[in-house]
């Protein structure tokens, strides 16, 4: 099962297999043994999520990609 995580989020994201298993088994950062905790920057800096933004702004971002996939 945790392979299965590790491999869908790398391949979903820009982080690599490593850095994701690094953060998974830091354990100066877990809290009770279900991961390292990041806030929404530092998720952006390891590269699972692209950016941070409001409901709004991630809507506008779906319809620019769709209008993308149109042309």
């Amino acid at each position: 099962m945790q392979e299965r995580i590790v491999r869908f989020v790398s391949e979903n994201s820009k982080i690599t297999q490593d850095n994701f298993r690094k953060l998974m088994t830091n354990v100066g950062e877990l809290a009770t043994d279900v991961g390292t905790i990041l806030d929404g920057q530092r998720a952006v800096e390891e590269g699972i999520i692209d950016s941070l933004g409001s409901l709004s702004d991630a809507i506008a971002c779906l319809y620019s990609l769709i209008e993308e996939g149109e042309s």
